[in-house]
């Protein structure tokens, strides 16, 4: 997310936030923390509070992670000098650009004279130039004049043969402009419909939340993508369905990485994995559970799991390839300590497998 400020001169002070605060506002959302009374998140507002005391106390809990998120530790300044409010539209962006409106048509950096009716209506309709000539008489793209002219009211013709009046090169030329400002991959994901459907409406993702993933700075041109597709928004809605850190549309299945310490009991509300599964498994979608332990001393099963439930094992073995038989407590206990992710565990009686090539494949424990 940009910092959208003018940078004044003033020194910096040297200030860290703490890597637990950090921690806490990536684990939860503002409106998780600002509504709960579970003792945990609690403790977690206080703790944002304590460290960004020096804003002022109207300033939300939104404001207070932005800050946290970009290191900010003082209040901007317009470049008039005075203090910069947050965001009334949305406060995740952060601070507004200017202190006040007369400010912002001060010092803003749109041409004047595009804003000028008079101008306008003697350059356009009087001397009949075209949108590209009088944005390389203004230093402006044709884009910004045409959409100026028709807020003035002026015609809308194709005066020469190189004016690109017409509806259709305007949309043309501002596509190809947005795709470069965009950048090709999150331009790619937002005008591809079912890829924003299922961030919006499946995953439940907020257009904010969608425009800091493909690090755009700002939520509106998520929403405008949406009005192309169809897709309806409700700028009401509340956002608090869990997420997935994974999600893999083509095989409607999720994956999450679960650290053992973030994600224990001391950390997390009781029952909420379990409530995460059952949510997306209402969906359609298969929820896979990975926890940080598992991942770093057994990762190579780890990978395997995975490889069997993406299809994607290289030695495929069908059972009508192998032969059964018993299974000793020896080799039984070195297979589930190779490939079972919780590895051997007491208490079967009858120990089975599968072998092929005389090599054991699969194992089976039950008691009696």
């Amino acid at each position: 997310m940009l910092y959208n400020m003018v940078v004044t001169n003033q020194p910096r002070k040297k200030i860290m936030y703490s890597e637990e605060v950090k921690l806490a506002i990536k684990e939860h959302n503002t409106i998780s923390i600002a509504k709960s009374k579970v003792h945990a998140k609690v403790a977690i507002k206080s703790m944002i509070m304590k460290e960004t005391e020096w804003m002022p106390e109207d300033y939300g809990l939104s404001i207070r992670y932005y800050c946290i998120e970009n290191d900010v530790y003082e209040t901007p300044k317009c470049v008039c000098g005075a203090d910069v409010l947050p965001d009334k539209l949305n406060q995740r962006n952060g601070f507004s650009k200017y202190c006040s409106i007369p400010c912002n048509q001060k010092y803003s950096r749109t041409n004047k004279k595009l804003m000028d009716f008079n101008y306008m209506n003697d350059i356009r309709v009087v001397q009949r130039k075209s949108y590209i000539e009088i944005g390389k008489t203004l230093g402006v793209s044709d884009v910004a004049v045409a959409v100026w002219c028709k807020k003035h009211g002026l015609p809308d013709e194709k005066y020469v043969w190189s004016d690109s009046a017409t509806k259709e090169e305007r949309e043309a030329r501002t596509a190809a402009r947005i795709k470069t400002q965009l950048g090709d991959d999150a331009h790619e994901k937002l005008y591809d419909k079912e890829w924003l459907r299922t961030e919006y409406e499946v995953l439940e993702k907020s257009p904010s939340k969608i425009a800091r993933e493909l690090n755009l700075s700002g939520h509106m041109v998520v929403v405008r993508a949406m009005e192309q597709h169809g897709i309806d928004y409700d700028p009401n809605r509340t956002y608090h369905s869990p997420e997935l850190d994974v999600y893999l549309p083509e095989i409607k299945m999720g994956i999450e990485y679960n650290g053992a310490y973030a994600h224990s009991e001391a950390r997390r509300d009781t029952g909420y994995h379990i409530k995460k599964v059952k949510h997306f498994n209402e969906k359609g979608i298969r929820v896979v559970q990975i926890w940080s332990d598992d991942w770093i001393y057994n990762k190579e099963v780890v990978k395997s799991f995975l490889n069997n439930l993406l299809g994607q094992s290289k030695d495929r073995i069908g059972a009508r390839q192998t032969t059964y038989g018993d299974v000793s407590i020896e080799d039984y206990r070195k297979f589930l300590d190779n490939h079972h992710l919780l590895g051997f565990g007491k208490g079967a009686t009858v120990k089975v497998g599968l072998y092929h090539d005389e090599k054991l494949v699969a194992v089976c424990g039950s008691t009696k």
